[in-house]
C-alpha cells in the first residue's frame, strides 16, 4: 500500500487509466440506469471528473471513490449499482487477490467492470519490482473473476482485456 502510495504522488499520470473507458461506462448507465457507481481504485479520481461531461444521460449517476493506496479516499465504500475497477487488479499483492475480489464482490449490487493488463506495466515501485504485481494468462485471471461473476461482456487483446459481470445469483 506504501509503495503504491508513493507512485501516486511521484507520477502525474499514475491512477489515469479511465480516460478511455469513460463512454463505455456512460453507456452502460444508460443502458442499465445506475443509481450509484463506485470506481474502486480510482486514481486521480477522472471517472467522478469525466462522466459528467460525457452528455447523453438524462441523470448522471452518484460517482464514489475508493483508492487504499490514497489516504483520503481509503475509507470503507458503500455498496453501488455498478463497481469499475480499471487497472487495479494487476497491482494487488498476488496473495491478497481473493480478498479484493470478495470485497469487490460485495460491493457491486448489480454489475462490475473490471480491466486487467497481461504485461508488465511500464513504471516500476521503489523496491524495484515492476507494478504490475500480478502478471498471468487470460485464462487465469477469467478463471479468477467468473469465480465471483457471470461475465456478460468481454473483450481482449494479449495486453489486456475488459471484462463485464453480474454478480453470480443476480439476475440484474
Amino acid at each position: 500500500r506504501l509503495l503504491q502510495q508513493k507512485a501516486h504522488e511521484e507520477s502525474i499520470d499514475y491512477g489515469m487509466s479511465v480516460r478511455g473507458y469513460v463512454s463505455t461506462i456512460l453507456r452502460l448507465h444508460l443502458l442499465h440506469k445506475f443509481e450509484s457507481i463506485l470506481d474502486y481504485g480510482c486514481g486521480k479520481g477522472m471517472l467522478k471528473l469525466l462522466l459528467p461531461g460525457h452528455g447523453g444521460a438524462d441523470v448522471v449517476p452518484i460517482v464514489s471513490e475508493y483508492d487504499p493506496g490514497l489516504e483520503d479516499k481509503s475509507w470503507e465504500p458503500r455498496v453501488a449499482d455498478l463497481v469499475v475497477c480499471i487497472d487495479v487488479l494487476e497491482h494487488i499483492e498476488p496473495h491478497k487477490l481473493d480478498a479484493v475480489l470478495n470485497h469487490i464482490r460485495g460491493l457491486a449490487r448489480k454489475m462490475v467492470f473490471l480491466t486487467v493488463a497481461l504485461v508488465e506495466a511500464t513504471k516500476t515501485l521503489e523496491d524495484g519490482r515492476n507494478a504490475h504485481l500480478i502478471v498471468k494468462p487470460q485464462w487465469w485471471w477469467l478463471d479468477a473473476l467468473t469465480d465471483h461473476w457471470k461475465m456478460t461482456a468481454y473483450s481482449g487483446t494479449e495486453k489486456g482485456f475488459v471484462f463485464i459481470g453480474v454478480p453470480r445469483g443476480n439476475q440484474s
